[in-house]
């Protein structure tokens, strides 16, 4: 009965092309994930806040960041294995750092997207006050009211005449 040997380089070989494989599935899966710039752009809402609750939907980067942790973990053990070559080590470390921003500007603009619908609720409730409430829109004095007497004479008198 023969037996098969497995050359100890030819399963590395076999195992740093799965690796690779499945680092470059990974990243793909992330590009794939990311919004195309036409689909963040073009709004089919007339009202800001719906377009901004759209916006934001559009902008979910769960799915871009598993799959680029994916791409990470597989590319570390290949790179502490030094299983892969420079070129491919220096092309992968570009698209993981190109990924990795993408998904920064992407929260940067889901935050604006947040602050702003926000800031519109806040102005949506004040522009829907009644005309007449003064007591919370108005808190400055009026010209028949003395403002709040300040020390700030009196520090100033005494400050000069000593």
């Amino acid at each position: 009965m023969a037996q098969t040997t497995f050359d100890e380089d030819d399963l590395f070989e076999e195992a740093t092309q799965e690796m690779q494989a499945e680092v470059d599935d990974a990243l793909a899966r992330a590009r794939d994930a990311v919004p195309d710039t036409d689909t963040v752009l073009t709004a089919e809402e007339d009202d800001l806040g719906a377009i901004l609750n759209a916006l934001s939907s559009t902008l979910a980067t769960e799915e871009i960041e598993t799959a680029l942790e994916d791409a990470q973990k597989a590319f570390v053990l290949g790179q502490r294995a030094d299983a892969f070559d420079d070129e491919y080590i220096t092309k992968t470390q570009a698209a993981i750092e190109t990924l990795t921003e993408t998904v920064d500007t992407l929260h940067a603009i889901d935050a604006a997207a947040t602050d702003l619908t926000e800031a519109l609720t806040r102005f949506e409730t004040i522009d829907a006050m009644p005309q007449g409430d003064t007591e919370t829109a108005d808190t400055t004095p009026r010209g028949d009211e003395s403002p709040p007497e300040s020390d700030s004479e009196d520090t100033l008198t005494e400050t000069t005449s000593e």
